[in-house]
């Protein structure tokens, strides 16, 4: 199947770009998971979803931050505990740094301040303290103690992790709809389909403040924390279709994103669409059902993109699907 990436509407609100602040290039897997490959979106959608979405599930405490590390992506950094404080960790290169921390007691008149951090932060403060009180500092051998990564590796750590089930399917409703516009164009974006995603996704909620609209309601949210599809079936599945039909099978847990979207045809109902969604390592578990199926596509399609090469459509080439 052939792209079509000219579309000349933003597929996350359905506008043209010109009314909502001009064109921008949107990635249709966020780039902060190794997504390239992008489509027309306008400036308001791209900023909002940029800081409102995605860099909310891309946290010090994201279990998806955990995943990505996990594959050797360095993503971003996550949030521990140890005995001598908080540290920043990259569990992809090993590193991490002592998160700064500036304890303050007093007693009987005198006040004793202890320093938490690099030695960067540690020296900052001090040379901020010594210009506030002068000769009153007074520097103790060993009252800084020295956590950063270069000078001493903590014993232990504990990470706390979370995952927000409704920003997950925000972000595989995001996805599919700049994935079937890569696939389909401005047809796909004023179709019935798109529309219902576009609910799910609710961007203006995400525009720049002078342009934000109220939060929308899902339009399906009965099955929001508790879905009745199970997304590792579901890429279970599409690779039986696949190695049936003599095509390599798009393994979920790779290094890759990956969006499988499943139309199911059905006489009478207008047919129903599965979106599922993999980020490296992680399957998000969570499947968006929507109504409708989009025009010419009555097989599995996965869109895969890793961090080097371009976006890979695989599909099993059905007489009456995509050839």
């Amino acid at each position: 199947m052939s792209p079509t990436v000219n579309n000349q509407m933003c597929p996350y609100c359905g506008r043209p770009p010109t009314v909502g602040g001009g064109a921008t290039r949107a990635h249709i897997f966020t780039e902060a998971y190794g997504g390239r490959q992008s489509v027309v979106g306008c400036a308001h959608c791209n900023n909002g979803l940029g800081s409102g979405l995605e860099g909310k599930l891309i946290g010090l405490q994201s279990a998806i931050t955990f995943f990505l590390q996990g594959t050797g992506m360095s993503r971003g950094e996550l949030l521990a505990s140890g005995e001598d404080g908080d540290f920043f960790v990259d569990l992809a290169t090993g590193e991490h740094r002592a998160k700064l921390k500036v304890e303050q007691t007093e007693s009987d008149g005198i006040k004793t301040v202890r320093i938490f951090g690099t030695p960067a932060d540690v020296a900052r403060v001090q040379e901020g303290l010594r210009n506030k009180y002068g000769e009153a500092i007074v520097e103790e051998p060993g009252a800084v103690p020295p956590t950063s990564s270069d000078e001493t590796e903590p014993p232990w750590l504990k990470i706390d992790l979370s995952l927000d089930v409704a920003q997950l399917r925000r972000l595989v409703a995001m996805t599919a709809l700049g994935g079937l516009t890569y696939l389909q164009g401005d047809p796909f974006i004023v179709s019935s389909q798109a529309a219902w995603l576009r609910a799910v996704l609710d961007a203006p909620r995400d525009w720049p403040r002078e342009f934000a609209l109220q939060a929308q309601p899902d339009p399906d949210d009965r099955n929001l924390m508790n879905p009745i599809f199970d997304p590792e079936a579901i890429f279970s599945g599409v690779n039986q279709i696949f190695t049936s039909a003599g095509r390599p099978a798009p393994d979920a847990l790779s290094r890759n994103c990956r969006l499988v979207i499943v139309p199911q045809p059905r006489q009478g109902e207008g047919g129903r669409t599965l979106i599922a969604m993999a980020l490296p390592g992680f399957v998000i578990p969570h499947v968006i059902e929507a109504p409708g199926v989009p025009n010419d596509m009555w097989s599995p399609v996965v869109l895969s993109e890793g961090e080097t090469g371009p976006l890979v459509i695989h599909d099993v080439g059905l007489p009456n699907g995509i050839v």
